[in-house]
């Protein structure tokens, strides 16, 4: 997956794919996806660091095929890990009839830096 619109990139360390650790330390990851669409379907998240498999996202299903997705994460890093988010999706995305927001964050708990 990636992202267009970027509104906080401290120290440019995510390139709107990949999330770089500036630091060794423990970090919380949080991403979610909301679908309206007219049609059956299921969008899922999967995060994985250095390309290992870290977490799966958990879905509601909401009235009127309306399905939040969401996908929270707390791992230790190393300085230049890399965490990326994946979409599984089983339904046309780009329709006219699909309505789809997606949100990323990710953020430094603690650093182990010594």
């Amino acid at each position: 997956m990636s992202w267009k619109n970027i509104h906080y990139n401290y120290d440019g360390h995510f390139d709107g794919s990949i999330f770089t650790a500036p630091v060794r330390g423990i970090y919380s990851f949080l991403a979610t996806t909301h679908v309206k669409e007219q049609h059956t379907g299921f969008v899922g998240l999967v995060c994985y660091v250095n390309n290992n498999y870290l977490a799966d996202s958990t879905a509601i299903q909401r009235p009127e095929n309306e399905r939040i997705n969401t996908l929270q994460a707390v791992v230790q890093l190393n300085k230049n890990d890399k965490v990326k988010l994946e979409g599984k999706m089983f339904l046309t995305m780009y329709r006219n009839n699909v309505a789809y927001q997606s949100y990323y964050e990710g953020r430094l708990v603690y650093s182990t830096v010594e």
